[in-house]
């Protein structure tokens, strides 16, 4: 935002979509403006595609991004305690994966400052690979290590759906009407109201 007058902001780190395979950081450029626009410091970040480094690459490089932003919160005018993370599509996987896996041994965390974030925004991401509602096939494949049935150890463990327990994050879903976006999200909603977290 234009005009801070030395307050600490909430961020909103922002994660573009393209199948793990494609699009770039200025594919969110006019949501960061926008929230930029509304008071919220933005951050689009970059990450590995898988055709460059497959599953966890581009989860690591997202929890750095968050690492990074509590690290640089005085220079940018951050409030490291309102950090909120948003997705498109596979970016919303991506999102809902990082949001619900807080510090979490899996993703090899190891630094003085904490990956968790305090909300979750969904834009038509699956919530679960597994999921009897899941369609992903080849895309997921390549960035995933196999189909399922080839590495059913990834596509469970990338899987947010799997991590949703009473501490996770306050989670928006903004979803299409295209049922393949839709995967677990019930599921996960059902979790979230059973913990009375919005």
């Amino acid at each position: 935002p234009q005009s801070y007058q030395n307050k600490k902001i909430p961020s909103v780190i922002l994660i573009h979509g393209g199948a793990w395979n494609s699009g770039s950081k200025e594919n969110q450029r006019c949501m960061a403006q926008q929230l930029a626009l509304n008071g919220f410091v933005s951050i689009s970040i970059s990450y590995r595609l898988s055709t460059e480094a497959p599953y966890p690459a581009a989860v690591s490089d997202i929890k750095s991004a968050i690492k990074w932003a509590r690290k640089n919160a005085k220079k940018y005018h951050i409030n490291p305690e309102k950090l909120a993370i948003l997705g498109a599509s596979a970016g919303a996987q991506l999102a809902t994966l990082v949001g619900v896996t807080p510090n979490s041994s899996i993703y090899n965390n190891s630094s003085l400052f904490s990956d968790d974030v305090q909300a979750i925004i969904n834009i038509d991401g699956i919530v679960s690979f597994i999921h009897p509602e899941a369609q992903e096939s080849d895309s997921a494949g390549m960035w995933l290590g196999g189909l399922e049935d080839e590495n059913p150890k990834n596509w469970k463990e990338a899987s947010p759906l799997e991590y949703v327990n009473e501490k996770s994050p306050p989670t928006l879903f903004i979803n299409s009407t295209q049922p393949r976006f839709h995967a677990g999200r019930d599921d996960m909603i059902a979790i979230l109201n059973k913990y009375d977290i919005y």
